[in-house]
């Protein structure tokens, strides 16, 4: 009984943390050699580029976080924030940009990957892993 009981509350428990999450896709038209600021404070920011002229966002964050975003042809600005702590304050973002983008990530305890740009590039992490 006691089994029983220890596995349905680790179920429950892993449910409520995944029922936290949510999943946010958004997009943003932006010329080939436009600009894109990209902002995450905690989790994994992965830039990928395309050769499409749009900005695409996949983020997988809390249910307390928010994805913000907006700008013009020639700029566009995105990031995940909220408040929590640990886990409840983790957020992750895929963002496919123009290849030629100029691309700049901004991070505090955030692992930033980037892959496919020949446009310039500038990142920043506090605290976490970069690899370009």
């Amino acid at each position: 009984m006691r089994i029983v009981a220890l596995v349905l509350l680790t179920l429950l428990t892993a449910s409520s943390s995944l029922a936290a999450q949510q999943r946010i896709e958004r997009k943003w038209p932006l010329a080939p050699d436009g600009a894109v600021k990209i902002h995450n404070f905690v989790g994994r920011v992965r830039v990928v580029g395309w050769d499409r002229d749009t900005v695409a966002v996949s983020a997988t964050m809390p249910a307390n976080y928010r994805l913000f975003g907006g700008g013009s042809r020639e700029a566009v600005k995105l990031g995940g924030e909220g408040a929590g702590s640990g886990a409840d304050a983790t957020a992750d973002l895929v963002v496919h940009v123009p290849a030629t983008a100029s691309v700049w990530v901004r991070g505090a305890a955030t692992t930033i990957t980037v892959e496919g740009l020949i446009g310039t590039v500038d990142i920043g992490s506090v605290a976490g892993a970069v690899r370009v």
